[in-house]
């Protein structure tokens, strides 16, 4: 996720079964697009929604840290 120029991101790892044999996509056929639907419709729309907002506050964070280390002179 990028916003004013910071970025932030995150990991994770999401099974999905088997394809449908009517409706299968060789490797070499897959789209981004493809993928990443299959992997938002799995995860579903809170938790879509949720890794959002933990993106969208690490990046309000870089930009305004609430936090800071030394001295303050």
């Amino acid at each position: 996720m990028e916003e004013d120029g910071e970025t932030a991101g995150a990991y994770g790892s999401i099974g999905l079964g088997a394809p449908d044999p009517a409706s299968f996509v060789p490797f070499g056929q897959l789209t981004e697009e493809e993928v990443v639907g299959w992997v938002l419709s799995a995860l579903g729309v809170d938790q879509v929604v949720s890794i959002e907002e933990a993106l969208h506050n690490q990046i309000q964070q870089k930009i305004n840290p609430t936090s800071a280390a030394g001295v303050p002179w």
